[in-house]
């Protein structure tokens, strides 16, 4: 494998990672947008997904924003480590591609989304009730 050979592969596995590094986030804020109010209540948070333990950690310190995100299987196997800086941009420290990888992603941007969107409709019914008794 030619160096130049070896940095495409080492970029589109990167690339992967980030792919998967985003799903975790959504994952981890159950489809909800991490702000400052997000931060300073939750911050750091496990989820459970089939037989792995998702670890995320965010922290804005004013200046620069990170993330940590560890993967890890049930028997304690490290499958995703990776760490996001807005001034160093984007680490990953360990990735072990599979099929996994599609799963994960999918779950995050269909079955996660898809239970956010439930609670809010769920919780638009439970505020408009008092008024569907009222005639106009």
């Amino acid at each position: 494998m030619s160096d130049q050979e070896f940095e495409q592969a080492k970029a589109e596995v990167k690339a992967r990672a980030k792919e998967v590094h985003d799903a975790a986030r959504i994952i981890a804020a159950d489809g909800k947008t991490i702000n400052k109010y997000w931060l300073e209540d939750v911050g750091d948070t496990t989820k459970n997904w089939e037989k792995c333990t998702i670890k995320f950690r965010a922290k804005d310190n004013g200046r620069n924003y990170m993330e940590w995100v560890d993967i890890k299987l049930d028997d304690g196997t490290l499958i995703l480590s990776t760490h996001y800086h807005t001034n160093d941009g984007f680490d990953v420290y360990t990735f072990r591609n599979g099929a996994w990888v599609d799963r994960f992603i999918n779950y995050s941007k269909v079955d996660v989304i898809a239970e956010l969107e439930r609670q809010k409709q769920e919780e638009l019914q439970q505020r408009l009730k008092p008024f569907s008794a009222i005639d106009f």
